[in-house]
């Protein structure tokens, strides 16, 4: 595997990581999980972040574009993975074949990806410079819960602690 090959899947996994914590970040709870989590992505925004009523208006209409898209790519993704089951289901496992499937799933995921990042952008654009701040506080707070799980528990960044 050459060096380049090998920076593109390190992108990719680094890529992927912070993806599935962003996600778990709007989806799940905002960082803030005392709420029970699972409720609307704006929960910590607008608790959070002190929103005013543009601000509201506006990441509003960002997250419910952006779900839209979620929606789509998470369909394709999903119908690759069946695709990829189904190979692996099957008598001829020709790895060729499965590689090219899982790259195929890997693009789609980083795409996905790519559009949360996107997203978050579009989304702290709207923000003050306290508010971003904030926000990307809960986010890398959310990426080091999510680490800590595959770390022994420990916390990485230093800022949320060991709750």
């Amino acid at each position: 595997m050459s060096g380049d090959s090998r920076r593109r899947i390190g992108v990719l996994l680094i890529v992927v990581v912070i993806g599935i914590a962003l996600a778990g970040v709007l989806y799940h709870c905002g960082g803030n999980c005392d709420r029970g989590g699972g409720g609307d992505p704006l929960d910590y925004s607008l608790d959070d972040l002190g929103l005013n009523s543009a601000q509201r208006e506006k990441i509003g209409a960002l997250v419910e574009t952006h779900q839209q898209g979620l929606a789509a790519a998470r369909e394709k993704i999903a119908v690759e993975r069946i695709a990829l089951s189904r190979m692996l289901a099957g008598s001829d496992w020709n790895r060729a074949a499965l590689k090219e499937q899982c790259e195929k799933i890997s693009d789609l995921q980083c795409r996905q990806q790519m559009a949360l990042i996107d997203h978050l952008g579009e989304v702290s654009k709207v923000l003050d410079d306290a508010q971003r701040e904030k926000l990307f506080a809960v986010i890398e707070c959310e990426l080091c819960r999510t680490c800590r799980g595959e770390c022994g528990g420990e916390c990485l960044c230093g800022k949320c602690g060991e709750d």
